[in-house]
């Protein structure tokens, strides 16, 4: 029993370490985990912010349509984008961020909706582009392990971002917050693939 711990734990060291060195894909992949947690939490606040805004709950059906609706739009305009995996998501946090950070800043209620709508088209494109990334800058051999710490990261950030609602539930604050901060992810990530790598 104490050799299986103990491979098991050098294991997971050189799964840790084999994912931290590949920086740039694995950066994309924790602010993947960090973003997929606070938009977890904008969505199930999503009927206070309707009540905020004052449109009906009932329309919670119809807006949350519209999220998967988009997201289908993207993932199949996707394969018609040619742009390297890491290039891409720059662009996408930058786009995305911009798009639901209009939904929480913007009064009139069609142009919400259209935010909303453009935000989640390009989140849908994400989908298939983190998955090109995966399967193109990370070894074939390591991709089980490296699944696991995905796994893992969503999770953690998951289940974090779910509880932010028990300590600070303004819905509009937290959207203006996290989606302001998606956008400094991709202006980060934009300078360091573009400019510090040149």
């Amino acid at each position: 029993m104490g050799v299986s711990a103990f491979t098991f734990k050098d294991h997971l060291i050189d799964s840790v370490r084999y994912f931290s060195a590949q920086r740039v894909p694995s950066a994309i992949i924790v602010c993947e985990a960090f973003l997929s947690g606070a938009l977890d939490v904008l969505i199930a606040l999503a009927p206070l912010y309707l009540v905020s805004i004052y449109v009906d709950v009932k329309w919670l059906g119809l807006v949350l349509a519209i999220q998967q609706g988009a997201d289908l739009v993207g993932s199949l305009c996707a394969p018609l984008i040619k742009i390297k995996p890491t290039h891409f998501f720059c662009w996408d946090y930058i786009i995305s961020g911009a798009a639901l950070l209009m939904v929480f800043i913007v009064p009139w209620i069609p142009a919400k909706v259209l935010a909303f709508t453009m935000g989640f088209v390009i989140i849908g494109i994400s989908g298939n582009y983190f998955s090109k990334m995966l399967f193109s800058l990370y070894d074939h051999n390591r991709l089980g392990s490296v699944d696991t710490i995905i796994r893992a990261l969503y999770a953690c950030f998951g289940i974090v971002f779910l509880l932010v609602p028990n300590l600070y539930s303004n819905i509009t604050v937290l959207g203006i917050i996290f989606n302001a901060l998606t956008i400094v992810f991709g202006v980060i990530l934009a300078v360091r693939i573009y400019v510090i790598r040149g």
